[in-house]
């Protein structure tokens, strides 16, 4: 089969050489003249096509980073050319179960908490996707592959088919891409659209829109959350499955409220598998969490730095804010996602001091939230510059106006490409700058 390469990202040299390894015939296509991905591609004597109107494709893998509407991808279908993404190939050609995970937040940590949970109770299992590794790569490293499912991936996936499907939450992410909050949930719903009465369905206990969604669906549905007739809840400090206490909740390393839903998903994504509640509990218990997501980084004077870089969604920040020690100061700002401050106002008000905005949508959010509380925007076009502006005015309000006490809060509520590499480095620079301001502290005072 010739397999054309839409765009060499992470996911497309992944899916390349899956499917070269596969056997098929690969060509490549990316709007990039020399990057080393292409390199890497022309070395493999895959070939180069300038003419997507020529190329002579059976099929086409497209980086999830290109809108389904592109006009290439609308040549190439109207050629009769299917176009998919990388995991709808990998599910297509690779004999190995799946568990899909997806949601507006917490899909990273709980892709990586379940994955933690199998392999601790036996299992060779491995976390791909969205989640560093692509799929395609998992695929070849371990016997399940357990797939942290983003909506740009989730878009090209007709007929995926996990053994079981977890929607962590529904809430308004990536409006810039899909254009309305309907066809964003649309293609979360492409997660569960398939399952069938052996596969199983993993949603919380109080979301109206998914528990519609699962009385259409012929499959186990699975709940986690505070009712106590969910299959995974907590009830008096104990974390309980299918009726079991597997462990108490103080005996998690991530305390978090956010974290416990967190843990009560990854809990019972592992049970529908089909882990005994005990299976469960050594993995549940030793998880220490992600890099780039919430996490206390250091304390300068009597103030808090949390570094949150990884939450770029208004659900994801929301929780960053209800957990910090008020008066907060909150960073916010990046490329511009599209999304709003719905369902932010009440928690911004009761619990922020300040709001420093930066990078592209600094000024944006910086005017919102201006509305609301005093509001400042640092401007330096370097990102470390913009990062340790904020911290030092956010430390300088706190010492001002809050006797010194307090938290300093990056949840930028966009992603990172204007000013960083991706998340994790953003997450990084900061953390250097405060452990930088800590030790000056120290040496000041």
């Amino acid at each position: 089969m010739k397999v054309l390469i839409y765009g060499l990202g992470r996911s497309g040299i992944g899916a390349g050489l899956l499917a070269e390894e596969q056997g098929h015939e690969i060509f490549f296509y990316d709007e990039q003249k020399s990057t080393p991905e292409i390199e890497m591609a022309k070395n493999k004597n895959w070939v180069n096509t300038e003419h997507i109107n020529l190329v002579p494709a059976d099929i086409c893998i497209a980086a999830p980073g290109v809108p389904f509407d592109h006009p290439d991808l609308v040549n190439l279908r109207s050629r009769g050319i299917e176009t998919i993404g990388e995991v709808e190939w990998v599910s297509r050609t690779v004999q190995k179960p799946i568990i899909g995970i997806t949601g507006t937040a917490g899909k990273s940590t709980v892709t990586a908490w379940t994955s933690h949970i199998l392999r601790r109770a036996g299992y060779d299992a491995i976390p791909g996707g969205n989640f560093d590794p692509p799929l395609s790569k998992a695929a070849t490293q371990g016997n399940l592959l357990v797939a942290e499912l983003s909506s740009f991936q989730l878009e090209r996936c007709p007929t995926l088919r996990p053994i079981v499907s977890a929607i962590l939450n529904l809430g308004v992410d990536h409006i810039d891409r899909h254009g309305s909050i309907e066809n964003y949930h649309l293609a979360k719903h492409s997660a569960v659209s398939n399952l069938g009465p052996n596969d199983n369905m993993v949603i919380p206990d109080d979301n109206s829109t998914l528990e519609s969604w699962a009385r259409t669906i012929n499959t186990r549905v699975w709940r986690f959350g505070k009712s106590p007739n969910s299959d995974a809840t907590i009830a008096c400090g104990k974390i309980e499955v299918s009726g079991k206490v597997i462990c108490e909740r103080e005996q998690l390393l991530l305390k978090e409220a956010h974290n416990l839903s967190n843990a009560l998903a990854s809990a019972v994504i592992a049970h529908a598998y089909g882990l005994a509640p005990e299976e469960i509990t050594e993995g549940l218990c030793t998880f220490q969490g992600l890099p780039g997501r919430f996490r206390h980084i250091g304390t300068i004077g009597k103030v808090a730095v949390v570094s949150d870089s990884y939450a770029t969604r208004p659900l994801a920040v929301h929780s960053a804010l209800r957990e910090c020690t008020a008066p907060i100061v909150w960073i916010a700002g990046g490329t511009d996602k599209g999304s709003g401050l719905e369902g932010l106002e009440a928690l911004v008000r009761n619990r922020v001091v300040l709001f420093i905005g930066v990078g592209a949508s600094g000024a944006r959010l910086t005017k919102e939230v201006g509305k609301w509380l005093p509001a400042f925007h640092c401007t330096e076009r370097s990102g470390e510059a913009a990062l340790e502006c904020a911290l030092k005015r956010g430390l300088r309000h706190l010492e001002q106006n809050e006797n010194g006490e307090g938290t300093v809060l990056l949840a930028p509520m966009a992603s990172s490409f204007d000013q960083f590499r991706d998340y994790k480095h953003r997450g990084s620079v900061f953390t250097e700058i405060t452990r930088r301001l800590e030790r000056q502290w120290i040496r000041d005072y």
